[in-house]
């Protein structure tokens, strides 16, 4: 017999999402890309409803439609009851899941977790060893700088930089030894709550010896701070954002920073930066404390639009995540000659590969540093 009561905890956010009248109807980034009203957050919500009063089967349709979501929590920031939309559909992907009746892809991307500890399906920790020299790799109480997967599958270039930026500055960190190099947000985006539970604890003991973490992936810092005390593997307190610590440590060093005068960047906020962490003004400070000028646009902030980079949603549609995440670069305008800049590597892949032009540049906040501080 079907479990539906993992739903149970989520009546309230279902139901008033399905008798609400759409009202954060042109905020959710999935509606606006593929314009249709059953992605919408009410549409979402109202099968998930149909779905738990058993007036609807649980079908490959169904399914797909839970995983409409790239979990950017812009809904949120217009809704009166701030209804956690993305937390009740991966309750939703959750029962799917245990039923054994979840996308494919999905399955996919749950066991790359679970056999790699990381979505790219192959061991890192070799990677990251070739990227660093083995003082880094010393057992301690320091810093520990959890890169996250994207940083080392696909932007070695500024794992590198951001090493050196902070030997420049003096900063001495130490680099995970262990293949869980992601903190597992993916299980939970899966659906797979106990692989996430068992993924958690790894990743725990791994840093336990740790005095501070700093997460260069904000979903990676979301993940430890907001849902490892769910599953009884809170990290105490300790992690924060690349933004944060490298702000903290360049204010003292102004000085050595070369003012990148006359050049412009355009920022992306990463969601999960901005409405999960609040972290919203540091890596503007950053931009500012180097000296280029900051192109926005009219969506920024708290407010800024998804990339389509979140959720599982670029594995599962990723022509759709890729019309999303083009769609978010029009917001700026011309690109050509103004570097898009973020502070997420999951973004920065995305946004990179979504490119419709070569001649546009996507670059992380630890690439304009790097430059002002003159670290190749």
């Amino acid at each position: 017999m079907s479990d539906l009561r993992i739903l149970d905890d989520f009546r309230k956010e279902i139901e008033y999402c399905t008798f609400c009248p759409k009202m954060c109807r042109f905020s959710c980034p999935v509606a606006e890309t593929e314009l249709r009203e059953t992605v919408t957050p009410t549409g979402k919500q109202t099968i998930v409803h149909l779905i738990h009063k058993g007036a609807l089967p649980l079908t490959d349709e169904s399914v797909e439609i839970f995983f409409k979501c790239t979990g950017c929590l812009h809904c949120q920031e217009y809704c009166l009851h701030e209804i956690d939309v993305p937390r009740s559909l991966e309750a939703a992907r959750t029962y799917a899941y245990r039923e054994g009746k979840t996308l494919p892809a999905v399955f996919q991307l749950a066991e790359r977790m679970r056999r790699f500890g990381n979505p790219y399906g192959r061991a890192l920790l070799p990677e990251l060893r070739k990227l660093a020299p083995e003082k880094y790799f010393q057992e301690g109480a320091g810093i520990v700088l959890y890169p996250g997967a994207h940083l080392i599958a696909e932007r070695s270039r500024t794992l590198r930089r951001l090493l050196g930026v902070l030997a420049a500055l003096g900063v001495e960190v130490f680099l995970p030894n262990a293949e869980a190099l992601s903190a597992g947000i993916e299980l939970l985006d899966a659906g797979d709550r106990e692989g996430f539970a068992g993924h958690a604890a790894k990743v725990k003991k791994m840093l336990e010896k740790a005095g501070e973490v700093v997460f260069a992936a904000p979903q990676d810092a979301a993940a430890a701070r907001q849902r490892y005390p769910e599953f009884g593997q809170a990290l105490g307190g300790k992690g924060t954002t690349l933004p944060e610590f490298l702000l903290a440590h360049l204010e003292p060093a102004k000085d050595r920073l070369k003012a990148l005068s006359g050049r412009k960047v355009a920022y992306h906020d990463p969601c999960s930066l901005v409405r999960r962490l609040d972290v919203v003004e540091a890596p503007r400070k950053i931009l500012e404390l180097c000296g280029v000028q900051i192109v926005e646009a009219p969506w920024k902030g708290r407010d800024a639009n998804c990339c389509g980079a979140g959720g599982a949603y670029a594995d599962v549609f990723p022509e759709d995540a890729t019309a999303m995440a083009r769609k978010r670069m029009e917001e700026f305008g011309s690109l050509r000659g103004v570097p898009l800049v973020t502070a997420s590597p999951r973004c920065e892949c995305h946004l990179d590969g979504a490119k419709a032009d070569e001649g546009i540049q996507v670059l992380d906040v630890v690439d304009i540093v790097a430059e002002s501080l003159g670290v190749n």
